[in-house]
């Protein structure tokens, strides 16, 4: 079980074409709507070197959340089995999603500052 490295992060914008602006005029980010699964919610990722750092959810108002605009972080991980064992050892609630059209099991928990943390575990055997 290790995190690897920070895989995205996710917001929910009211304002979708000042958003996109911003992050592909103003810093340069490129459009990656192509790569994103079918969602039930409008949204884009946006790329920075082909990865899809940026996860955007448009929404009709910005967020008013106590973690604000910002949805959750994500990490990519190995060790799935004992991300669980470990969440459950300590009486942590978490959810788990499996995108294996994606190849990909998702682990979801929320720190102690309410604030979601998505584990990405592409490593399937463990």
């Amino acid at each position: 079980m290790k995190i690897q490295k920070l895989d995205h992060y996710n917001l929910h914008c009211g304002n979708r074409e000042e958003t996109m602006r911003f992050y592909c005029e103003i810093l340069g980010l490129q459009d990656g709507s192509h790569l994103r699964p079918q969602s039930s919610s409008p949204g884009t990722w946006l790329l920075v070197d082909g990865h899809p750092a940026v996860h955007i959810n448009f929404t009709t108002t910005n967020a008013d959340a106590s973690t604000g605009n910002i949805d959750h972080i994500a990490f990519d991980a190995t060790g799935s089995r004992e991300f669980e064992a470990s969440f459950t050892q300590h009486g942590i609630a978490f959810e788990k999603n499996d995108r294996s059209e994606i190849g990909l099991v998702q682990l979801f928990v929320t720190d102690p500052n309410g604030v979601k943390i998505e584990l990405n575990i592409r490593d399937q055997t463990t």
